[in-house]
């Protein structure tokens, strides 16, 4: 009974926020668990019962102990799996209202947000961030290229004078746009294009993670039901939750954190000025390739860090709870 209490506190804890779940938050995760994975799930709990009830049978009737504590630690994880399958939208509902409350205090200074108005769930202001810095970038790289192949262009114009008797003399007068051609073909392909092509994976991540959840997470609770591929279970647990709330919490919170930093550019006019590049309003100027570099390299680093770390914690509080 005393192992039964920490699971008993966890079902009362998560039961009101279960019955609160907000469909735009969860998209009802926890009932598309129980209904499309609801018969799967439901023989593994039938085909527990029969093996614990057999265990602790055969145990009262010779008198055998280590069939009895099977039985009985066995009824203690099956029970701790079934509240896990009815609170998880409870998990999931809690996390969403954290992230919201964390999102309002944060964006307060910064007045209207362009994917964050109040209301929307995580997966979607993560998305819409990365769909923005994709365009960014996309934009960049186009822009770039083009302007590299106009200066290209543009650097061929020769003139000449020339006679027969001592010859000619060619003056390419734009030869010097082909300085500026190469200098934006090397931002692009050393910069811009390799961050385009980091976002554009991270994207299809933020993207997909909900529609991997409602698949994998009937798969870990299923597993988990099951003795010998428990721990198997704990993790994808842990994977479910990493994947639907903490990598879109991440993401939410790297794409705010671009709106504050990059919120102008005039008072980093001085720096980002260039003669081929632009100012604050060419769609080549460094200001735009500086936004892509860290929501491109280190901030989905930063976030990977993490998201191990969170796994490590999970799988270890399982283990420990259940």
């Amino acid at each position: 009974m005393k192992r039964l209490l920490p699971a008993f506190l966890l079902v009362l804890l998560s039961a009101p926020a279960a019955a609160q779940a907000l469909a735009s938050c969860t998209n009802s995760l926890g009932d598309v668990v129980r209904t499309e994975a609801g018969a799967y799930i439901s023989a593994a709990i039938a085909l527990m019962m029969m093996v614990i009830a057999l265990a602790y049978a055969v145990g009262n009737i010779w008198a055998n102990a280590n069939l009895l504590v099977l039985a009985k630690d066995e009824l203690y994880h099956l029970f701790f799996s079934i509240m896990l399958l009815f609170g998880v939208s409870g998990v999931f509902w809690l996390s969403c209202a954290s992230f919201g409350t964390f999102m309002d205090f944060s964006l307060t200074q910064l007045g209207a947000s362009k994917c964050y108005s109040g209301s929307e769930p995580p997966q979607a202001v993560a998305y819409c961030y990365v769909n923005r810095m994709e365009a960014t970038a996309r934009g960049f790289v186009t822009n770039s290229i083009k302007q590299s192949i106009n200066n290209e262009m543009g650097s061929t114009l020769v003139v000449s004078f020339s006679n027969p008797i001592t010859g000619g003399v060619y003056l390419p007068f734009t030869a010097y746009k082909r300085t500026f051609s190469n200098q934006f073909d090397m931002i692009a392909n050393q910069f811009a294009m390799p961050a385009l092509v980091s976002i554009s994976m991270q994207k299809v991540l933020v993207g997909f993670a909900n529609d991997v959840v409602r698949w994998l997470l009937p798969i870990a609770i299923f597993l988990r039901i099951l003795p010998p591929m428990r721990q198997m279970g704990n993790m994808l647990v842990g994977v479910c939750i990493a994947l639907f709330i903490v990598i879109p919490v991440f993401y939410a919170l790297n794409g705010a954190m671009d709106e504050v930093v990059f919120k102008d550019c005039t008072q980093y006019s001085g720096l980002i000025s260039d003669q081929v590049m632009g100012d604050c309003g060419s769609s080549t100027s460094f200001w735009l390739a500086a936004r892509t570099i860290p929501q491109a390299f280190f901030l989905p680093n930063l976030t990977l860090a993490m998201v191990v770390t969170f796994l490590g914690g999970v799988n270890k509080a399982l283990k420990v709870i259940g």
